[in-house]
């Protein structure tokens, strides 16, 4: 019976046991990857917004917000670095901005527009410098249909100017919000591992494991 010596194994790879096997290799380590599916199939990152996945920093919590903004550095890092095995040749991080417009007052799954405003200003009232400061813009009030809003964003969905809902709605704009093109970060990421060394298993399922 042949037996291999790892350092990590990673069971699935999908987006994040690919990522995990990067950063592993990147670190000098032996890697092995197990996947009962193949990879690279396109359900790896599919859902109903397909291959893209919303990036905001927009949160009622500082530490998500702070961590978002670490994480869009690390983005960046990764996608310099992966660009030999990027064959899309599109942008991991896309940063189109991110828009939220309704009741202030409101909170949902998603967190609060006036919460979210209020963390903004939090991590804004401590930087120490232009680059740690989170841009945004906040407008309190949509008073009838606020014609920059109107003009900078042409929202389909608004209440009838002549209602009194715009008393309550606001909209906090934050422009490097956008998407995670998990299509094109995936594919590099298994590109990578392939070419670098990994030991990877396709269509091949773990049925049991013991440990020592």
């Amino acid at each position: 019976m042949q037996t291999n010596q790892f350092d990590l194994i990673i069971i699935g790879a999908g987006c994040v046991g690919m990522a995990a096997a990067y950063y592993a290799l990147k670190s000098g380590k032996k890697v092995c990857v197990v996947e009962s599916q193949t990879i690279g199939s396109t359900e790896r990152y599919w859902s109903s917004s397909f291959s893209a996945r919303q990036n905001r920093v927009q949160y009622n919590e500082e530490y998500l917000t702070r961590y978002v903004l670490e994480s869009n550095k690390e983005w960046k890092a990764v996608e310099e670095d992966l660009q030999p095995f990027n064959d899309l040749k599109r942008k991991f991080l896309s940063e189109e901005g991110a828009l939220w417009f309704g009741d202030k007052n409101t909170s949902t799954s998603e967190g609060n527009i006036k919460a979210a405003n209020a963390v903004i200003g939090m991590i804004n009232s401590s930087a120490r410098t232009k680059e740690e400061r989170v841009e945004s813009l906040y407008m309190e009030k949509l008073m009838q249909g606020s014609p920059e809003f109107m003009r900078a964003f042409k929202p389909n969905d608004v209440p009838n100017s002549a209602t009194s809902e715009w008393d309550t709605w606001s909209a906090l704009y934050q422009p490097n919000g956008g998407s995670v093109d998990m299509e094109a970060s995936y594919l590099a990421f298994t590109n990578f591992v392939k070419t670098k060394g990994a030991t990877v298993y396709d269509n091949s399922a773990v049925v049991d494991y013991k440990t020592t």
